[in-house]
């Protein structure tokens, strides 16, 4: 593969990769309510079920309150739950502090995995624009991280059920960054020094 290919590939995938991570990043911060938006559904889901068990369960509520709240919850949507809570109806206090928790969670969840990722494509292009030997020394290495980095982020995207994310708090947090590193060191070690750490790995495994 010649210099200016690898050079080409690099800025490619870089360009890629920062176009669609980086605004997702800057959207964490400057407009969270668009990704608050798209997992409406399972937002709303998680806050009903806990709504419907609190009001069985809650003292402060009078039986006649109870059952209106019941049926008010069969429609539960998260832009009720916003107009009950500047009613400042009782128990809409509840459901709106539930609210802005789980979204918080989630929001500093993808903040994370997005600002994880943008770094990581920066880094392939600031390379790209390296001097012809320092681009032939750090090329295979670099191409290693764009691999565990496409492939935590397919994971993390594709394979999270996020209904279960959500339902049980099960965020992947800074875990994301620890999977990118040990997926990156695991390639590093096959591709760079022939798996021997990979392999007494898995013997000392096999013996215990």
């Amino acid at each position: 593969m010649t210099f200016k290919i690898k050079q080409n590939l690099l800025k490619i995938f870089g360009l890629i990769g920062v176009s669609f991570f980086l605004p997702i990043f800057i959207m964490t911060f400057s407009n969270p309510n668009t990704i608050k938006e798209s997992l409406e559904p399972l937002i709303e889901w998680k806050l009903k079920a806990e709504a419907q068990s609190k009001v069985k369960e809650t003292k402060i509520l009078s039986e006649a309150s109870k059952e209106k709240w019941k049926k008010r919850l069969e429609g539960f949507t998260v832009k009720s739950m916003l107009r009950w809570n500047k009613a400042k109806l009782k128990f809409a206090k509840f459901l709106y502090a539930k609210y802005v928790k789980i979204s918080t969670k989630l929001i500093r969840d993808i903040r994370l995995f997005s600002g994880v990722n943008s770094l990581v494509f920066l880094l392939l292009l600031f390379v790209s624009f390296l001097k012809k030997v320092r681009i032939e020394q750090v090329f295979l290495p670099v191409i290693l991280l764009f691999i565990s980095t496409a492939l935590c982020s397919y994971f993390y995207l594709f394979n999270q059920n996020w209904l279960y994310t959500i339902v049980f708090n099960d965020y992947t947090g800074i875990s994301y960054l620890i999977y990118l590193i040990v997926i990156f060191l695991f390639e590093c070690d096959i591709v760079l020094n022939k798996g021997r750490v990979t392999d007494a790995l898995i013997s000392g495994f096999s013996r215990s």
